[in-house]
């Protein structure tokens, strides 16, 4: 009887040692794709604003364009344009201020 009880307390502190073991590898692992990720923040914040610039530019052409072709719905136009531009301009900086400081 006395065998087996320490058969089962040897198990059981075996196992406990296994799982403090697996725990500490995972949050080793999020802390490190949390640093990755930190990395990441500027380059994709850098590529939202890099984004809306082009959409204001071709937005700005297309609209020059219209206009001087003498188009009907230049105003809707102009409004699409600045809030597309405007939208990946926000999205950088909210992803700026998701990713963390």
């Amino acid at each position: 009887m006395k065998k087996k009880l320490n058969l089962f307390i040897g198990t059981l502190l075996l196992t406990s040692y296994a799982s403090a073991q697996s725990i500490a590898n995972g949050v080793a692992q999020i802390e490190s794709a949390t640093t990755q990720i930190q990395g990441l923040k500027e380059k994709i914040s850098t590529l939202l604003y890099v984004v809306a610039g082009i959409i204001a530019l071709v937005g700005a052409i297309k609209i020059y364009l219209n206009w001087n072709g003498g188009g009907q719905d230049v105003q809707k136009q102009i409004v699409g344009w600045v809030a597309a531009a405007l939208f990946f301009a926000s999205a950088g900086a909210i992803a700026n201020g998701f990713f963390g400081a």
